[in-house]
């Protein structure tokens, strides 16, 4: 496969248009997201109520198992609004969609298991061998290239209802093609969510799904469409 173009300022202007237009359903959406997964982790993480090493590991299952599968439908929901833009998409229509993600359940769980255990197993290791400082800044890089790589994953879970191996598989031989370029995109995107992270909640709840409408531009300027646009369930 030759090497893919990535086109940095087509897809950021392309996914800025897209959150502009769809705001309103996509960060009540968000909501709904950070809640289902916030509320159980801040209970983990209550000294008095669990264990440190006992949070740290239901940590990972809760975010795998919930978290994956509602960012599979959130997926679904921002592929829907750019295939559709003539199509309005309210605000509970969106949100009972999110939670189709559970329709696959098992493969969503897995990929962010593996995308998410990976950097954090090279960080544990490199702790035996390295100050902390360097651990950070080498778990970070990991982080980034790991995502980078397999940053169209989730949206072939979404759109092509394959398994996670084949979504991991197909993603990754794509941006190999152009790892850089693809990693410099992701990056960007990344840094977007950051500010969204240092502003707390308010901010991620307004950056997470510019996130993802930049990444779905990018998915679709190297994914063709597969198959018809999901079926989404009545508002709530």
């Amino acid at each position: 496969m030759s090497a893919i173009e990535v086109k940095f300022g087509d897809w950021i202007n392309r996914g800025l248009a897209l959150y502009k237009a769809n705001w309103l359903p996509l960060i009540l959406a968000v909501v709904v997201l950070l809640a289902c997964v916030g509320v159980p982790l801040a209970v983990l993480f209550n000294p008095l109520v669990f264990h440190p090493v006992l949070s740290a590991l239901l940590t990972v299952v809760i975010t795998a198992t919930v978290a994956g599968p509602l960012a599979v439908g959130l997926a679904s929901v921002v592929l829907r609004l750019l295939n559709t833009p003539a199509v309005k998409l309210e605000p509970g229509t969106a949100i009972g969609a999110m939670f189709q993600g559970y329709q696959q359940f098992k493969d969503a769980s897995l990929l962010f298991l593996v995308v998410g255990g990976l950097p954090a197993l090279v960080r544990i290791m490199l702790g035996f061998i390295l100050p902390q400082f360097l651990v950070a800044v080498l778990g970070f890089v990991v982080s980034m290239a790991v995502g980078a790589a397999f940053m169209f994953s989730v949206w072939l879970l979404a759109e092509r209802n394959c398994d996670f191996v084949t979504a991991l598989k197909e993603s990754w031989a794509v941006v190999k093609t152009n790892f850089g370029s693809f990693l410099g995109f992701y990056v960007v995107a990344g840094v977007l969510a950051a500010v969204g992270l240092v502003a707390c909640f308010v901010g991620i709840v307004a950056t997470m799904p510019l996130y993802f409408c930049l990444l779905v531009v990018a998915y679709r300027g190297v994914f063709t469409l597969a198959k018809a646009t999901p079926t989404m369930p009545p508002a709530l």
